[in-house]
């Protein structure tokens, strides 16, 4: 057994428990402020397609038959923000998280969808910011 320089093993325990916690917080935070960092820039690449398609063209299929229109993807990807934000406020993604109808929201025009994804953009971004804040007061 190797001697432990005075230190029980319960304090060594200790120390490399704290270290390992505070190693760990600090790549969550990373996590955090790199995953913001890519929602944003996500969301502005996002809103440049949206506005770069013609209005007539966001409902041609031009990648058929694998794909139905660019309305269809983007409505895939307001259904599933509304999704995350409904997940999000309920503490938990589930299934049941994820109900809106891609039929009705693929057929919203040019600025409806562009409206929907910045709004979407925006409550999103409050919700994290929210819970990093909640996450904040119960640490202190």
């Amino acid at each position: 057994m190797a001697p432990t320089v005075g230190y029980s093993t319960f304090q060594v325990g200790s120390f490399v428990h704290k270290k390992y916690y505070k190693a760990l917080k600090l790549i969550q935070r990373m996590l955090e402020k790199d995953f913001l960092s890519n929602w944003k820039e996500v969301n502005a690449v996002t809103c440049s397609l949206i506005k770069a398609v013609p209005g007539k063209k966001l409902y041609c299929k031009p990648f058929q038959p694998r794909f139905k229109s660019l309305a269809w993807e983007f409505s895939c990807i307001l259904s599933t923000r509304l999704g995350y934000i409904q997940g999000i406020k309920v503490g938990k993604l589930v299934e049941s998280c994820f109900v809106e109808d891609n039929e009705k929201i693929a057929r919203l025009d040019k600025n409806q969808m562009l409206k929907q994804v910045n709004q979407t953009d925006i409550i999103i971004q409050k919700l994290i910011e929210k819970s990093k804040n909640k996450e904040k007061l119960l640490r202190n």
